[in-house]
């Protein structure tokens, strides 16, 4: 390198590299949850068959999922997303998804 000034940047940068032990998550944060082993159950809709569904009415269902999540039990949070997802399935309304949102949202942030 001809300028100093651009060669001590990049050691710099570099050194950062070579000092950080997890430079994939921090510089893909998208891969933070991949894990070709195994899928952790953190992951919002794990264990839900949603493949099928467009983007937008997992997303709907994720933020329900996350809403219910600490208010619920496991087993009764995983019934009400299956419930929806058949009945999106069925209908494909998003009035659905949307009326269970807003229920949720007022009844969990009324109790906090």
């Amino acid at each position: 390198m001809a300028d100093k000034r651009w060669e001590s940047l990049i050691d710099a940068i570099l050194e950062k590299l070579r000092n950080n032990t997890n430079i994939l998550t921090q510089a893909f944060p998208q891969f933070l949850y991949s894990n070709f082993t195994r899928i952790p159950k953190e992951i919002p809709l794990y264990n839900h068959h949603v493949e099928h569904l467009p983007d937008a009415a997992a997303t709907k269902l994720t933020e329900i999922e996350l809403l219910l999540k600490p208010h619920l039990h496991p087993p009764l949070s995983w019934e009400v997303i299956e419930d929806l997802i058949r009945r999106f399935t069925k209908t494909s309304d998003y009035s659905i998804l949307e009326a269970a949102l807003a229920k949720y949202r007022t009844q969990f942030q009324e109790h906090g």
